[in-house]
């Protein structure tokens, strides 16, 4: 049997992992682990936004992961134990998540290569162990979340992007949700809603008001012979402007699993891409609305594939049609939670360049939101004291 066939054959036994109940939540061992701590050391800051953890860092590739080491080393390491390697297993378990983690090794790009370096370095982290982190998620796969698109005429006003994302949180994860917002140099500034450790996004804007989120779907046409699938989409929001320019990037670039990725840009324009290894087919905007769960519809024969979460949604909205805003955008999603799964809820709107989002213990639709502003995150930049400063410093009231 060939590599690219063993591959998909890995990829296919290991995501019914993710079918076990253990996976969705539960106590946890060794307590409740390490709080975010407001902090700043060069090139970096760690604050706390109306209860939102926000990661800054700016600067090289380098700068960039000693930075993030320093700042979150401890909440790295432990997700890493207390997730990562609770998915992967040990023993002949890793190995084989190494050896599956390898192909996709060969195509990330070098400035990716160099800030996991720093992190491990600064973190205490292997190379092993950030490689895993950076490609997991094409292995180990939950098809569980939403997302819609709604722009005028549908909308009373600005264009929004919402979704939850569903994903098994082993009565960890949903206590280290956090946005991270690089600013690398020679490159778009971006934030990414994501878990201290993750480099890529998988729900994300940046400060072009270029939106993109991922959904994960089940097609054979996948394999691992190419980018892990959050650095792709990372390397969108750091290089792209435009939805289409975004589609072209991912077009030209050797994909792995499959995802639907819906964008957004400021312009209004947005589409949802039904990503494979060999493929990308284009949906667009349908009076102003677009849908996304975790099938293709596309390239579905008519009816296949029914979801009762794309049909609330695509009802609702048609229903709410001329009236959205981010309220009702909020009411929608909390139709579709997942219960357990649900741990991320947000909005982007990116034309106003907020974000609102429901983090914490699950269903997060039935949570507050916090409303972040992207432009004055995008606008931050290291103080002298963050240039210079020898160590992290932490507010420990």
């Amino acid at each position: 049997m060939g590599r690219g066939r063993l591959c998909h054959a890995g990829v296919a036994a290991l995501v019914l992992l993710f079918a076990t109940p253990a996976l969705l939540g539960g106590p946890v061992e060794g307590g409740s682990g390490p709080a975010f701590s407001p902090g700043l050391c060069p090139g970096g800051e760690l604050s706390i936004e109306g209860a939102v953890p926000v990661l800054q860092v700016a600067g090289p590739p380098e700068v960039i992961g000693r930075a993030y080491g320093a700042l979150l080393g401890e909440q790295v390491r432990y997700l890493r134990a207390q997730y990562l390697d609770r998915i992967i297993g040990t023993g002949h378990l890793r190995r084989l998540a190494v050896e599956m983690a390898r192909p996709m090794e060969r195509h990330i790009l070098e400035r990716y290569l160099r800030e996991l370096g720093a992190l491990a370095d600064v973190a205490g982290e292997s190379r092993e162990d950030v490689l895993l982190t950076a490609t997991f998620l094409d292995v180990y796969r939950s098809l569980s979340c939403t997302a819609f698109v709604a722009t005028p005429p549908a909308t009373a006003g600005e264009p929004l992007l919402a979704r939850n994302l569903d994903f098994p949180t082993f009565g960890v994860a949903q206590r280290y949700s956090m946005v991270a917002v690089y600013h690398p140099q020679g490159l778009h500034s971006f934030l990414s809603v994501s878990w201290p450790g993750l480099p890529g996004v998988v729900s994300g804007m940046n400060e072009s008001g270029l939106v993109l989120v991922m959904l994960e779907v089940s097609d054979p046409d996948q394999g691992l012979d190419g980018v892990p699938y959050q650095l792709l989409y990372r390397q969108v929001l750091e290089e792209c402007d435009t939805a289409r320019g975004a589609e072209e990037l991912i077009r030209r670039a050797p994909r792995t699993t499959a995802n639907n990725v819906v964008l957004l840009d400021g312009d209004g324009d947005s589409a949802v891409l039904e990503v494979t290894r060999s493929a990308v087919v284009r949906r667009g905007l349908e009076t102003g609305v677009l849908c996304a769960t975790n099938y293709f519809r596309a390239r579905a024969p008519s009816g296949a594939w029914p979801c009762r979460r794309y049909q609330t949604v695509s009802r609702e909205l048609a229903r709410l049609h001329g009236r959205l805003g981010a309220v009702q955008a909020a009411e929608v999603l909390a139709m579709v939670h997942q219960g357990p799964l649900t741990m991320q809820s947000m909005i982007f709107e990116p034309g106003a360049m907020r974000v609102h989002l429901a983090l914490g213990a699950p269903p997060t639709t039935l949570r507050p939101y916090v409303t972040l502003d992207a432009g004055r995150l995008f606008r931050w930049r290291p103080t002298e004291r963050a240039r210079q400063g020898p160590k992290v410093n932490r507010d420990t009231n």
